[in-house]
């Protein structure tokens, strides 16, 4: 990416992604693990929400894929069910341990972007922000898909700092399981084309081997996806379809869009919401080298775009974007 000496030296004495090695990176580690403990005494005094009933249910018939989702909520179900029985334990178990995860790789972007501030900070607003710590308790798509949203997003960036295949593999394969958790999770691979596409200097990684490795991982995720589908009649895409209101003719319905903009103000809180967005939106002005908030509002943004666009006809859910709002976070932070 063309970095100078000095930067060289930062990305150097960089900590392994995954795990803590300074102090600092022990307090954050001990911080979430406090956080994680009362959540989930927290979530044993809540009954389960239908979609997890659900998802408890397809748990019981492995599969891989179900009609309506990707099958990673209810294989995470199903190992919880093996250590804790059938009981609500099992069930949100997996969600608060993702939320450990995701709170951790919130400080690793964060801190690897911008400053080890910035990572404290970031984890520290995302457990605060109500649609974030809501997926932390219960055991929705919601929480394995900003994970490997973000897991993905991380591996990707070290990849750009350091050359080994490794990182590109492991980007991919983030995105892959992403995707059959959430299938929003596929527009990942879209906002690192852009992102390299943007930068004149980042260019040549479209044609490289590395990132085409990324995208042959990526890939992975698709295949079980297609392949049940082709089996069962396109069932899913049909669902889909129909959720987007796409199986009638596309009108714009102004009532429509005004619901879904306050849907996502409400979900965020109308400040809150607009701060992100404003965020995201000033990465388009980073002329860095490196560019990390450029970086971040091409992960927030193909991703919000969609579902404004589909709301122009039938308005979105709330945590339809909710994937993409984690990049807009660290941006606002």
């Amino acid at each position: 990416m063309g970095l100078d000496s000095r930067e060289a030296r930062r990305i150097s004495a960089l900590p392994p992604l995954l795990f803590p090695g300074s102090r600092l990176d022990w307090a954050v580690a001990a911080g979430l693990l406090a956080v994680a403990f009362f959540r989930l005494r927290y979530a044993l005094t809540l009954d389960l929400l239908p979609d997890e009933a659900q998802y408890w249910l397809w748990s019981k018939h492995p599969a891989l894929f179900y009609v309506t989702k990707g099958p990673v909520v209810a294989w995470l179900i199903g190992l919880g069910s093996a250590l804790f029985g059938d009981s609500v334990l099992a069930v949100r178990f997996p969600s608060v341990v993702l939320s450990v995860g995701t709170g951790w790789l919130f400080y690793r972007l964060g801190q690897r972007l911008f400053a080890p501030w910035c990572g404290v900070a970031s984890a520290a607003v995302a457990a605060a922000i109500p649609l974030f710590a809501v997926g932390s308790v219960l055991m929705t798509i919601d929480s394995p898909s900003v994970f490997f949203w973000l897991l993905a997003a991380a591996f990707f960036w070290d990849g750009l700092e350091h050359p080994a295949f490794w990182r590109w593999t492991a980007a991919g394969l983030a995105v892959a399981v992403g995707f059959a958790a959430k299938f929003v999770n596929a527009f990942e691979l879209l906002s690192f084309t852009l992102f390299l596409w943007h930068k004149r200097a980042t260019r040549s990684h479209l044609f490289s081997s590395r990132f085409l490795l990324l995208l042959g991982c990526a890939a992975l995720g698709f295949v079980p996806f297609l392949a049940w589908n082709a089996a069962h009649g396109g069932v899913t895409v049909a669902h889909l379809l129909h959720r987007g209101g796409l199986q009638e003719p596309f009108t714009i319905e102004p009532n429509e869009i005004e619901k879904f903009l306050t849907e996502q103000a409400i979900a965020f809180s109308p400040l809150v919401f607009l701060g992100l967005v404003w965020a995201a939106g000033c990465g388009f002005r980073d002329r860095s080298p490196t560019a990390p908030s450029l970086f971040l509002a091409w992960l927030f943004f193909p991703v919000f775009a969609f579902y404004t666009l589909l709301s122009l006809h039938q308005a979105g859910k709330a945590n339809w974007t909710v994937t993409g709002f984690s990049a807009a976070l660290i941006a606002a932070v």
